[in-house]
């Protein structure tokens, strides 16, 4: 093979991988502004690609990686109907997380947590245009505490209501009680763990604010029909 026939194989395989990077990218924020959970293959394929946002061997490309996705992905989101306020509060907080993070796999952990909470709160964000202020409030401070215990009078305090005036109004709004949300939106997060990571189920039940794993997996068989054990067998997808 001639020098020029080899420099010309090689700017056609670049240019197969950009474009292959920009399909991956387009379909990962895509994702997000659909609310669509399911990417696991898509994250799989993003850190196999080209490296597009993974590097093992550099700490510091790699950051600088993940920061540039979270502003893309925070911009996908407030497309999406997140709050644009809400997006870029919640990418604050990301960016600290991860200018703090001291390894590539802590980064790598931290942008599928980031991928997760956008992903929610897009797909919370499309409830009924309906739904006041204050109960979105609520329903976006419950989606970002959800390992925390969840009160009624906390939230009755960030929404500026009594206690009983919340309750009765969340429900009318939401077409649930505000414990059904709660529980299901645990829930929803431990799906998408099971599926996506690969943490223990006692660190999915801590994660997602359940008292124990046997709490956890006996409320998660009653609204799934399957233990987390049998749910991450059946859904988790292989790339």
């Amino acid at each position: 093979m001639s020098m020029n026939d080899q420099q010309t194989e090689d700017f056609n395989l670049l240019d197969n991988s950009i474009n292959d990077n920009w399909d991956i990218e387009r379909v990962l924020l895509e994702k997000v502004r659909t609310g669509d959970s399911d990417i696991s293959g898509i994250i799989k394929k993003a850190g196999i690609t080209n490296n597009l946002y993974y590097d093992d061997k550099n700490l510091e490309l790699h950051r600088l990686n993940i920061h540039i996705l979270l502003t893309l992905v925070s911009r996908a989101a407030a497309e999406g109907g997140m709050p644009r306020k809400s997006a870029f509060s919640l990418c604050t907080e990301f960016r600290s997380k991860l200018n703090q993070c001291s390894s590539t796999n802590e980064i790598t952990a931290l942008s599928q947590e980031m991928l997760m909470e956008y992903i929610l709160n897009v797909r919370q964000s499309k409830k009924p245009a309906s739904c006041s202020v204050p109960i979105r409030k609520c329903c976006e401070y419950i989606n970002r505490h959800l390992s925390e215990k969840l009160t009624l009078e906390s939230l009755a305090r960030l929404a500026g209501y009594t206690e009983f005036y919340l309750s009765r109004k969340f429900g009318q709004e939401m077409g649930c009680s505000m414990i059904d949300y709660i529980r299901d939106a645990r829930i929803e997060r431990a799906k998408y763990l099971l599926i996506n990571s690969g943490k223990s189920i006692e660190d999915i039940s801590t994660e997602t604010g359940f008292s124990s794993r046997s709490y956890f997996t006996l409320i998660f068989h009653r609204q799934t029909g399957k233990t987390p054990t049998q749910f991450r067998r059946s859904e988790t997808k292989i790339a």
